[in-house]
Protein backbone atom coordinates (compact mmCIF):
# COMPACT_ATOMS: atom_id res chain seq x y z
CA UNK A 1 0.00 0.00 0.00
CA UNK A 2 3.07 2.30 0.74
CA UNK A 3 4.45 1.23 -2.09
CA UNK A 4 1.85 2.07 -4.49
CA UNK A 5 1.05 5.70 -2.69
CA UNK A 6 4.73 6.61 -3.41
CA UNK A 7 4.46 5.63 -6.92
CA UNK A 8 0.99 7.49 -7.51
CA UNK A 9 3.05 10.83 -5.89
CA UNK A 10 6.47 10.29 -8.29
CA UNK A 11 3.76 10.01 -11.08
CA UNK A 12 2.15 13.23 -9.83
CA UNK A 13 5.18 15.01 -9.38
CA UNK A 14 6.77 13.85 -12.77
CA UNK A 15 3.41 15.20 -14.52
CA UNK A 16 3.54 18.44 -12.48
CA UNK A 17 7.46 18.68 -13.42
CA UNK A 18 6.72 18.36 -17.22
CA UNK A 19 3.76 20.39 -17.25
CA UNK A 20 5.68 23.54 -15.45
CA UNK A 21 8.62 22.97 -17.90
CA UNK A 22 6.39 22.98 -20.75
CA UNK A 23 4.83 26.09 -19.41
CA UNK A 24 8.48 27.84 -19.45
CA UNK A 25 9.63 27.39 -22.39
CA UNK A 26 6.39 28.21 -24.57
CA UNK A 27 7.07 31.50 -22.37
CA UNK A 28 10.36 31.22 -24.12
CA UNK A 29 9.18 30.70 -27.66
CA UNK A 30 9.64 33.25 -30.49
CA UNK A 31 5.41 34.87 -30.76
CA UNK A 32 4.63 32.89 -34.04
CA UNK A 33 0.94 33.56 -34.19
CA UNK A 34 1.26 37.42 -34.18
CA UNK A 35 2.52 39.96 -35.92
CA UNK A 36 4.53 43.06 -34.29
CA UNK A 37 4.11 46.21 -35.62
CA UNK A 38 6.95 49.15 -34.68
CA UNK A 39 5.56 52.64 -34.83
CA UNK A 40 7.58 55.87 -35.25
CA UNK A 41 11.12 54.91 -34.55
CA UNK A 42 12.42 57.25 -36.41
CA UNK A 43 14.93 60.58 -35.74
CA UNK A 44 11.87 62.51 -35.64
CA UNK A 45 10.38 61.32 -32.36
CA UNK A 46 12.88 59.68 -31.14
CA UNK A 47 14.79 62.85 -30.31
CA UNK A 48 12.26 64.63 -28.99
CA UNK A 49 10.56 62.27 -26.87
CA UNK A 50 10.74 62.43 -22.95
CA UNK A 51 13.82 62.36 -22.18
CA UNK A 52 16.95 60.91 -23.46
CA UNK A 53 17.49 58.12 -20.81
CA UNK A 54 13.66 57.15 -20.80
CA UNK A 55 14.06 56.85 -25.02
CA UNK A 56 17.11 54.54 -24.77
CA UNK A 57 14.94 52.06 -22.56
CA UNK A 58 11.74 52.05 -24.46
CA UNK A 59 14.22 51.77 -27.56
CA UNK A 60 15.96 48.64 -25.93
CA UNK A 61 12.90 47.46 -24.98
CA UNK A 62 11.08 46.82 -28.60
CA UNK A 63 14.48 45.74 -29.71
CA UNK A 64 13.90 43.15 -26.82
CA UNK A 65 10.57 42.22 -28.10
CA UNK A 66 11.69 42.11 -32.01
CA UNK A 67 13.85 39.01 -30.90
CA UNK A 68 11.02 36.90 -29.59
CA UNK A 69 9.46 37.38 -33.15
CA UNK A 70 10.27 35.71 -36.22
CA UNK A 71 11.54 38.62 -38.38
CA UNK A 72 9.33 37.82 -41.39
CA UNK A 73 6.19 38.63 -38.59
CA UNK A 74 7.75 42.49 -38.04
CA UNK A 75 6.84 45.48 -39.68
CA UNK A 76 8.05 49.15 -39.25
CA UNK A 77 6.35 51.88 -40.34
CA UNK A 78 7.40 55.63 -40.98
CA UNK A 79 5.21 58.93 -41.33
CA UNK A 80 5.40 61.00 -44.29
CA UNK A 81 4.76 64.54 -43.44
CA UNK A 82 3.83 67.24 -45.86
CA UNK A 83 6.33 69.69 -45.60
CA UNK A 84 6.36 73.37 -46.74
CA UNK A 85 9.62 74.35 -49.01
CA UNK A 86 11.05 77.62 -49.43
CA UNK A 87 13.07 78.32 -52.67
CA UNK A 88 14.03 80.67 -55.62
CA UNK A 89 10.85 80.11 -57.31
CA UNK A 90 8.90 80.63 -53.85
CA UNK A 91 7.10 78.46 -51.69
CA UNK A 92 6.24 74.79 -52.31
CA UNK A 93 4.52 71.91 -50.67
CA UNK A 94 6.31 68.30 -50.79
CA UNK A 95 7.22 65.24 -48.59
CA UNK A 96 9.29 65.67 -45.71
CA UNK A 97 11.52 62.37 -46.35
CA UNK A 98 14.55 64.39 -43.98
CA UNK A 99 12.25 63.38 -40.63
CA UNK A 100 11.71 59.75 -41.89
CA UNK A 101 15.56 58.49 -40.91
CA UNK A 102 15.36 55.14 -38.73
CA UNK A 103 17.00 55.76 -35.37
CA UNK A 104 20.08 53.61 -35.65
CA UNK A 105 19.68 52.26 -32.27
CA UNK A 106 16.31 49.88 -33.12
CA UNK A 107 17.07 46.45 -34.76
CA UNK A 108 16.49 46.43 -38.21
CA UNK A 109 15.49 42.64 -38.85
CA UNK A 110 13.98 42.95 -42.77
CA UNK A 111 12.97 45.02 -45.18
CA UNK A 112 9.09 45.12 -44.35
CA UNK A 113 8.43 48.93 -44.31
CA UNK A 114 5.61 50.78 -45.44
CA UNK A 115 5.35 54.49 -44.95
CA UNK A 116 1.89 56.21 -43.48
CA UNK A 117 0.47 59.69 -44.22
CA UNK A 118 -1.80 59.29 -41.17
CA UNK A 119 -1.87 58.74 -37.95
CA UNK A 120 -3.60 55.32 -38.39
CA UNK A 121 -1.41 52.93 -39.89
CA UNK A 122 -4.32 50.43 -40.98
CA UNK A 123 -5.08 53.51 -43.44
CA UNK A 124 -2.51 51.72 -45.22
CA UNK A 125 -2.87 49.52 -47.24
CA UNK A 126 0.56 48.35 -46.84
CA UNK A 127 0.02 47.14 -42.92
CA UNK A 128 -3.19 45.40 -44.01
CA UNK A 129 -1.93 42.99 -46.95
CA UNK A 130 1.26 42.38 -44.43
CA UNK A 131 -1.14 40.51 -42.04
CA UNK A 132 -3.15 39.04 -44.34
CA UNK A 133 0.58 37.56 -46.68
CA UNK A 134 0.94 36.43 -42.65
CA UNK A 135 -2.84 35.01 -42.30
CA UNK A 136 -2.84 36.73 -38.45
CA UNK A 137 -5.69 38.36 -36.88
CA UNK A 138 -3.43 39.25 -34.03
CA UNK A 139 -1.16 42.11 -34.07
CA UNK A 140 1.27 43.75 -31.24
CA UNK A 141 1.48 47.65 -31.35
CA UNK A 142 4.98 49.03 -30.11
CA UNK A 143 6.67 52.50 -30.65
CA UNK A 144 6.52 55.96 -30.74
CA UNK A 145 3.98 58.16 -29.70
CA UNK A 146 1.35 56.72 -27.57
CA UNK A 147 -0.50 60.15 -27.79
CA UNK A 148 -1.38 59.78 -31.27
CA UNK A 149 0.23 56.94 -33.46
CA UNK A 150 -0.03 54.19 -30.99
CA UNK A 151 -3.57 54.96 -29.81
CA UNK A 152 -5.16 55.65 -33.35
CA UNK A 153 -3.36 52.29 -34.96
CA UNK A 154 -4.62 50.40 -31.65
CA UNK A 155 -8.30 51.96 -32.31
CA UNK A 156 -8.07 51.37 -36.27
CA UNK A 157 -6.84 47.92 -36.25
CA UNK A 158 -9.96 47.10 -33.17
CA UNK A 159 -12.18 48.61 -35.20
CA UNK A 160 -11.48 46.24 -38.29
CA UNK A 161 -11.36 43.67 -36.51
CA UNK A 162 -8.39 42.52 -35.34
CA UNK A 163 -7.41 41.69 -32.12
CA UNK A 164 -5.12 44.24 -30.95
CA UNK A 165 -1.91 43.93 -28.02
CA UNK A 166 0.52 46.47 -26.75
CA UNK A 167 3.45 46.55 -24.69
CA UNK A 168 3.34 49.35 -22.40
CA UNK A 169 7.44 48.88 -21.93
CA UNK A 170 8.20 49.17 -25.70
CA UNK A 171 6.13 52.45 -26.18
CA UNK A 172 6.86 56.10 -25.45
CA UNK A 173 4.37 59.08 -25.08
CA UNK A 174 5.13 62.82 -24.17
CA UNK A 175 4.71 61.96 -20.60
CA UNK A 176 4.77 58.38 -18.68
CA UNK A 177 1.65 59.81 -16.68
CA UNK A 178 -0.02 60.34 -20.74
CA UNK A 179 1.09 57.38 -21.67
CA UNK A 180 -0.61 55.61 -18.95
CA UNK A 181 -3.89 57.48 -18.99
CA UNK A 182 -4.36 56.28 -22.82
CA UNK A 183 -3.43 52.85 -22.51
CA UNK A 184 -5.84 52.33 -19.42
CA UNK A 185 -8.40 53.47 -22.41
CA UNK A 186 -7.53 51.05 -24.57
CA UNK A 187 -7.78 48.22 -21.91
CA UNK A 188 -11.45 49.46 -21.42
CA UNK A 189 -12.08 49.43 -25.11
CA UNK A 190 -10.91 45.70 -25.33
CA UNK A 191 -7.30 45.98 -26.36
CA UNK A 192 -5.06 44.01 -24.32
CA UNK A 193 -1.98 44.18 -22.79
CA UNK A 194 0.81 42.06 -23.06
CA UNK A 195 3.90 41.69 -20.36
CA UNK A 196 7.74 42.50 -22.24
CA UNK A 197 9.08 39.68 -23.06
CA UNK A 198 12.52 39.76 -21.60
Amino acid sequence: MLQISIQKSLILFAVSFLFSFNSFSQSKEKQNDKCLVILGAEHRYTQVANTKNSTQEVIDNINSVIEKFDSDKIIYVYSIHKALYISKKGPKMGLDSIGMIRDERLNLVNNNIITKKEVNAFTDKGLIQFLQKNNTNDVVIVGFMADYYVKETLLGGKELGYDMYFIPEAIMGKSERNKEKILTKMIKKGIKQLPIMH
